[in-house]
């Protein structure tokens, strides 16, 4: 005996045997929900003046914030000229030199986790990275 997957009619035996709901309405509600069921539900709001940018222009905006939020704390910032060096920005403070890649991140709201993508080919580019967030700005490891 098969039952229709939304509705749990018996399926009549003379439906083909891979069928799996009773009718295409049935299939089109149990897809709908399987395809909000798989929506991410975790990841903030984005900024209304980020929408519909490039993601070159958000990684300019997200290189930009971090290097206000250093020059806030009272570090020289200087930014990189060419996309393909190996880290965002350099800062300096008390004599001694961080290279910082700037990455937009996203939050977990259940659980607070930040990620962002890394590369392999990233490793021992960059002392620190800066995770950007919609509204703060998170180092990693956290700057002294």
């Amino acid at each position: 005996m098969r039952l229709c997957r939304e509705c749990g009619i018996e399926l009549p035996a003379t439906i083909r045997p891979n069928r799996l709901w009773c009718s295409e309405k049935c299939k089109q509600i149990y897809e709908n929900q399987i395809r909000a069921d798989r929506r991410p539900k975790y990841r903030a709001p984005r900024p209304a003046s980020y929408s519909g940018l490039c993601c070159g222009t958000k990684g300019a905006i997200g290189e930009l914030r971090v290097a206000t939020d250093l020059l806030d704390k009272g570090y020289e910032v200087f930014r990189s000229v060419s996309p393909s060096a190996p880290c965002d920005l350099i800062t300096l403070k008390d004599g001694e030199m961080l290279r910082i890649e700037v990455r937009t991140a996203h939050s977990y709201s259940s659980t607070g986790k930040i990620t962002f993508p890394k590369k392999a080919s990233d490793a021992g580019k960059q002392d620190h990275y800066a995770a950007v967030l919609p509204d703060q700005i998170v180092y990693m490891p956290s700057l002294a």
